[in-house]
């Protein structure tokens, strides 16, 4: 699929949902596709590397094995990227997304730092929130520090946080 369609021909044309949606339904399953559409993040420039970023979390919402092989970069380059759109789509990802044995302490620290970084899009650090509490059914030990950021936060974060923080 990728070899017959350029994503970013078509990811430059479109800014809408519905063009995202297009190019995942295009996308499909199709691991060449994903592979294609996972190098523009990180290759074109904004705001196709977002648009693509914004594909890439579509479609792991229905195929999620095909983000696995790509896991390690992109937790060892979230805090990289200068477009907050791929960091956000990326955020998105992970709270949907089981991590291996060796991944967990990568993805606790990523997620506690932006999760605390007042520099980070809301956006960003609320769905580190999720992945941390998602990560804290499973690691019960990590509850106590989790609680603590959120109440911390509690009083002056935004309404986001805020909703976010009590269902958590």
């Amino acid at each position: 699929m990728s070899d017959l369609f350029d994503f970013s021909e078509q990811l430059k044309v479109d800014p809408s949902r519905a063009n995202i949606d297009y190019v995942s339904y295009l996308a499909g399953n199709d691991k060449e596709a994903f592979d294609s559409l996972f190098e523009l993040t990180y290759t074109a420039p904004h705001p196709i590397n977002q648009r693509a970023a914004g594909v890439l979390e579509t479609i792991t919402r229905t195929y999620p094995e095909l983000v696995l092989p790509y896991l390690d970069r992109m937790i060892d380059t979230l805090k990289d990227f200068k477009v907050d759109g791929v960091k956000r789509n990326f955020t998105k990802i992970f709270t949907y997304t089981r991590f291996s044995e060796d991944q967990i302490g990568k993805i606790l620290n990523l997620s506690f730092d932006l999760m605390q970084d007042k520099k980070e899009s809301i956006a960003v650090r609320v769905f580190s929130m999720q992945v941390l509490y998602n990560i804290s059914q499973e690691i019960p030990e990590i509850k106590k520090e989790l609680a603590l950021v959120i109440e911390s936060e509690m009083l002056i974060g935004s309404a986001a946080w805020r909703a976010r923080g009590q269902c958590c």
